[in-house]
């Protein structure tokens, strides 16, 4: 079986956890578009652990598990209603998914989100929240895409070179993505404080 993700400590080089993910989708049979063999996508956000794949049972459709960071068990599973093929690559913050249209095109955009706080999900419009996909403009092939929730950054691999976008938001939702940062767009007018 090779549908397993294991918890291995470097320092003492011993394997500590191993769980199936049963009817996960291996050998690149629910990648993301770019078919690199990223059939399992792990996430961490603020609120934990995160694996983002597709099951057989799910017909390709992206599944998300919250996972226990220490045992390895298996928190909770949702279902979205996207397949894992149609999307670029995805990403967590706040228990949020998140997945950008394209690892390609110069720039993307977030197509589609997926409330875990709440189940609720949202197909975006097209350029409705622009994500550069490149620092450079010169070429994108964008093949990670990952939050660090400490840093507040998104870290992605491009090409062969590691890009770092900047998360300007407490609220994640919705966000605007510019130029090398992911910045909130709030319509509320703010306060002045007394």
């Amino acid at each position: 079986m090779r549908n397993k993700i294991v918890k291995y400590n470097l320092l003492q080089k011993k394997l500590e956890k191993e769980i199936a993910l049963d009817n996960a989708g291996v050998h690149n049979k629910y990648p993301y578009q770019s078919g690199k063999f990223s059939d399992t996508d792990f996430a961490v956000d603020e609120k934990g652990l995160w694996v983002i794949y597709a099951t057989t049972y799910s017909n390709g459709i992206i599944v998300i598990v919250k996972l226990n960071d220490d045992t390895l068990e298996i928190l909770e599973t949702w279902v979205t209603n996207i397949p894992k093929t149609k999307v670029g690559n995805a990403f967590m913050i706040c228990g949020i998914m998140y997945a950008t249209d394209s690892y390609e095109n110069i720039p993307t955009f977030i197509k589609y989100s997926f409330n875990t706080n709440n189940g609720g999900s949202k197909v975006l419009k097209d350029n409705q929240i622009i994500f550069p996909n490149t620092i450079d403009d010169k070429f994108a092939k964008n093949y990670m895409l990952d939050y660090n929730p400490i840093q507040k950054k998104l870290y992605a691999w491009n090409h062969g070179l590691v890009e770092v976008y900047s998360v300007s938001s407490k609220l994640y939702y919705p966000f605007q993505v510019g130029a090398n940062r992911v910045k909130r767009r709030n319509s509320r007018t703010k306060r002045k404080r007394n």
